[in-house]
């Protein structure tokens, strides 16, 4: 843990902190409080809105979760992790056809891993038997 004087911690102090936060401690509001201090300190930096939208996913604050990706996307129209985990967010509320689009753009902007081609088939699948 990052272990500064406040005066002296910066956006990218309050990003990792928030991680360790989150992953270490399990402490969801305590990361959620430190992402949102990153971003007061520095409203452009797209990782931590990034963060932030995963972890309000992760939490159930779908709402939160898209703001976050919209606003990162924004900033950085070709972050392809933000595409990559709103396509994650979209399954969570079976919009499969929204995760194909995210997915299918994160794999545009050069992520050509087999997994992601994979969810791709699989989203595409769960639309195909919603359609039957």
């Amino acid at each position: 843990m990052i272990s500064k004087p406040a005066s002296e911690m910066t956006a990218e102090d309050y990003l990792f902190r928030g991680l360790d936060h989150w992953f270490m401690v399990k402490d969801f509001s305590a990361a959620l409080a430190d992402f949102d201090e990153a971003i007061r300190l520095n409203p452009e930096y797209v990782e931590v809105y990034n963060q932030r939208g995963q972890l309000r996913r992760v939490i159930g604050d779908y709402v939160g979760a898209r703001a976050d990706y919209s606003e990162a996307l924004r900033l950085k129209p070709s972050y392809a992790n933000v595409h990559y985990n709103w396509g994650i967010l979209c399954c969570d509320t079976a919009d499969f056809e929204g995760a194909i689009t995210h997915w299918e753009t994160c794999a545009e902007l050069g992520d050509e891993s087999i997994a992601l081609q994979m969810y791709i088939l699989w989203a595409k699948q769960q639309v195909a038997d919603n359609q039957q």
